[in-house]
């Protein structure tokens, strides 16, 4: 019996997921740091603290639009699930907002003004 590529590729984005939902608690600390600049932009305040506590945690490669790449996917989602009570709330939020300015910006280049013009909406029509 052979075995379809669908169900190989099925499998191996099954174990994918299972192995980044383990490693969601040990990036914890990154998403916090991604989220709260992720949310500075989209209110439009602390974002140079935001940004140097970032860099300070992650290297100074690291950039607005690096948090909200990271912040958009799955990993991200994951490890936000495994913040305390208190934070889980922002940490989903700042998931959802990164996720829904990809979504809209597509393969466009953003610009710092830009990335604040489209996460402040999509923070504004979160209800």
């Amino acid at each position: 019996m052979a075995i379809s590529k669908s169900h190989l590729l099925g499998k191996a984005l099954s174990v994918k997921l299972a192995q980044q939902k383990a490693l969601a608690p040990d990036l914890l600390p990154k998403t916090r740091l991604c989220a709260d600049l992720v949310l500075a932009i989209a209110a439009g305040q602390g974002v140079e603290e935001s940004l140097s506590r970032l860099k300070a945690g992650m290297g100074a490669n690291w950039s607005a639009v690096a948090a909200f790449q990271f912040m958009s996917g799955k990993q991200a989602l994951f490890s936000a699930e495994c913040g305390t009570p208190g934070e889980k709330v922002s940490l989903l939020l700042a998931q959802k907002v990164a996720e829904a300015v990809f979504q809209e910006a597509g393969s466009a280049k953003l610009s710092p003004s830009g990335l604040q013009a489209l996460a402040g909406a999509k923070l504004a029509a979160v209800p």
